[in-house]
């Protein structure tokens, strides 16, 4: 997905659930123009004319204000529950995959503590960023079932199909 430059914490949200989720501060054309040529689906804020998008771009216009209710909705909109592992596969600020590191290869990135404390680590090859699972992921994990619960019912894996509330085909 990409994400116009008003979503950046829609972006943020999205990546928690390891969706590729790009954020761009470029005008409506140029993100028209990458999403046609990357084969995105672009999310935006704006009111987009039906005669500015090509045929095979999808955009989807958020029309919801709060944080939490855009990614819900762009969540009901996916309309299939994303596996939880997937979930923290991304990093949350550059939106690389990350990858499976040994402890070693975090010395001297991370406190000490933590290396005494925790032995699975997360590497964003792209900003370098140091991912494990603390108190700080265990909340973000609430949020997420809450809002996978809201979205989805459940997360059986149920197919559903697209297109929820909150957000339309612009």
């Amino acid at each position: 997905m990409l994400l116009d430059g008003s979503l950046g914490r829609l972006a943020r949200n999205l990546r928690m659930f390891g969706i590729d989720a790009e954020m761009e501060t470029q005008d409506l054309d140029y993100l028209i123009g990458r999403a046609q040529k990357e084969g995105r689906i672009l999310l935006t804020r704006r009111t987009v004319g039906p005669e500015r998008i090509p045929a095979t771009v999808k955009v989807v216009r958020i029309q919801e204000d709060h944080p939490e209710r855009q990614v819900v909705s762009v969540l009901k909109w996916l309309g299939s529950p994303i596996p939880k592992a997937e979930w923290f596969s991304r990093c949350l600020l550059c939106n690389r995959l990350l990858e499976e590191v040994p402890s070693t290869s975090v010395e001297g990135k991370v406190p000490d503590y933590i290396l005494l404390v925790h032995s699975h680590f997360r590497l964003c090859g792209g900003c370098g960023r140091v991912y494990w699972p603390g108190t700080h992921r265990t909340n973000m994990e609430g949020r997420m079932e809450r809002w996978a619960l809201e979205a989805w019912g459940d997360l059986s894996g149920k197919k559903r199909g697209r297109g929820g509330s909150g957000g339309e085909r612009a």
